[in-house]
């Protein structure tokens, strides 16, 4: 059995070109979870005028309950798919692959239309501070390190001794150290050449 990360279906195993971005805000979450209780209240001052703002205020206080009982850092996070193509009927396959890979993480996909070139401009490094503050949603750490994909590309040694071996999704041929090297960083004791 393959072990993967919960998000490789939109990473590696999503065969479009494509670029996932994962944004962690590491905000004062003291500052936040004080947001939050001021929202709350705001919310059950309200709460007899709109029966919304009575389940508004419920989900602030689980969120607070949450945070307060299990001593969770409140964060905000962004996570989304950035998939390209230069030919239209392949960009119609391509959006119902990238929602049906979403939708095996049980996410539901929101297409962006109005401000994907500003998540592209955030995404360069050095960009960040333009990042769309409203495009973040709350969260906690732990949660959002699901998000992450763990799965990369195999990459050939740069080691003058080693093995050709093959990418087994692109087919793109690896030139492999599995002796020197591996003996170098300490991960085998010994070669078996």
């Amino acid at each position: 059995d393959c072990l993967l990360s919960f998000a490789a279906p939109v990473g590696l195993l999503l065969f479009c070109d494509h670029i996932y971005n994962q944004w962690l805000f590491l905000d004062d979450s003291a500052e936040n979870l004080r947001r939050f209780e001021k929202q709350a209240r705001s919310m059950h001052s309200l709460s007899r005028y709109s029966r919304s703002n009575q389940i508004n205020k419920q989900w602030i206080d689980q969120y607070l309950n949450e945070a307060h009982s299990f001593g969770l850092t409140s964060i905000r996070a962004h996570f989304d798919v950035l998939a390209w193509s230069e030919d239209s009927e392949e960009l119609r396959r391509i959006r119902n692959d990238v929602g049906s890979q979403l939708a095996l993480m049980e996410c539901r996909p929101r297409h962006n239309t109005v401000d994907a070139a500003t998540l592209y401009w955030a995404g360069i490094p050095g960009n960040a501070g333009d990042f769309p503050a409203e495009e973040s949603f709350y969260t906690f750490i732990e949660p959002a390190l699901c998000f992450f994909t763990e799965e990369t590309n195999y990459k050939s040694s740069s080691s003058p001794f080693g093995i050709k071996m093959c990418d087994r999704i692109s087919g793109k041929p690896l030139h492999l150290d599995i002796s020197d090297l591996p003996m170098k960083r300490g991960i085998i004791t010994n070669r078996n050449k």
